[in-house]
């Protein structure tokens, strides 16, 4: 039964899942990422479709790929060809900011408190348990 909820912005959603890209060496299957990433976890609790909900991911990594995110798509390891129980991830090696990009002491902390506060609430309290 579908539940009212609060609408994850499509923007938080994207930066959501880039985070738990990020936060993964593993990768991330679809399933795993529909059931706890905020903004897909909040529509499936509301009763979106798996069909729906799988299209929603497949835009939003398209839109992040055109944006410069390289999601890297891992297949089985025994049949890499294998997508059905893909795996995605975003390999910190290729996703840092420039060399010279440079902040100040008070946009650090900022900046630091600010992505553990969305680390923390991008994925679900069972996902981040473990």
């Amino acid at each position: 039964m579908a539940t009212a909820s609060v609408k994850t912005p499509p923007e938080e959603r994207l930066v959501n899942l880039v985070v738990a890209l990020t936060a993964t060496d593993q990768g991330l299957t679809k399933d795993t990422i529909l059931a706890n990433v905020t903004g897909y976890r909040e529509q499936r609790e509301a009763g979106a479709s798996k069909d729906a909900l799988e299209k929603m991911f497949e835009r939003d990594k398209e839109n992040l790929r055109a944006l410069g995110v390289p999601i890297e798509t891992i297949g089985d390891w025994a049949d890499p060809d294998d997508l059905r129980e893909a795996r995605y991830r975003v390999p910190a090696a290729e996703y840092t900011l420039p060399d010279d990009l440079e902040f100040s002491p008070a946009e650090l902390a900022l900046l630091t408190l600010a992505g553990s506060v969305w680390s923390e609430s991008s994925m679900s309290v069972e996902a981040r348990a473990g």
